[in-house]
């Protein structure tokens, strides 16, 4: 799976100064990082919280502590997380990201979204083995900006959202 950090590591190492994936001006990169990082706040520190409040988390004699209250909170803020990603696609699909930016920002956001999922056990190996397989789809339609087509970008969308678990 592909993150900020893979993907900044990536451009240094092959870039030779171009970003890819991350932006190329100061605005883009802060773009991008906001963008992932709505996608993380929303949906994984949501499901853990979650998990560890509104759950029996680890067991009464690791979770000292829990507030089912805050529990329940995240886990509404969980599930507005996997909206986000829903509109994220349809809004992809009507051809919102048509712009190379935009389609770098919403690939960022998609890989950490399928992370959080991952991580919080709402998907299973196999389904996280397919929606990885069709985000790189995902990448290798915003690797190069200078051959970035919108029309492959959208088509590369609806793969992509066809392999999320309804």
């Amino acid at each position: 799976p592909m993150t900020i950090e893979v993907a900044e590591r990536k451009r240094n190492v092959i870039g030779a100064g171009e970003p890819a994936l991350t932006g190329r001006t100061g605005k883009e990169r802060a773009q991008v990082h906001m963008m992932q990082r709505r996608a993380e706040a929303g949906l994984l520190d949501a499901v853990a919280a979650y998990f560890h409040h509104g759950t029996d988390g680890l067991g009464p004699e690791i979770e000292d502590y829990q507030n089912k209250d805050w529990g329940q909170h995240q886990r509404g803020r969980a599930l507005a997380g996997m909206r986000y990603l829903d509109g994220v696609l349809a809004d992809g699909r009507k051809g919102e990201y048509v712009e190379y930016a935009a389609a770098e920002q919403a690939t960022m956001a998609i890989s950490a979204i399928i992370n959080a999922m991952g991580n919080a056990g709402y998907i299973d190996g196999g389904q996280l083995d397919a929606m990885n397989k069709a985000a790189e789809g995902l990448y290798d339609a915003v690797a190069k900006d200078e051959e970035y087509k919108p029309q492959g970008f959208v088509a590369a969308l609806t793969k992509f959202q066809a392999s999320v678990p309804k």
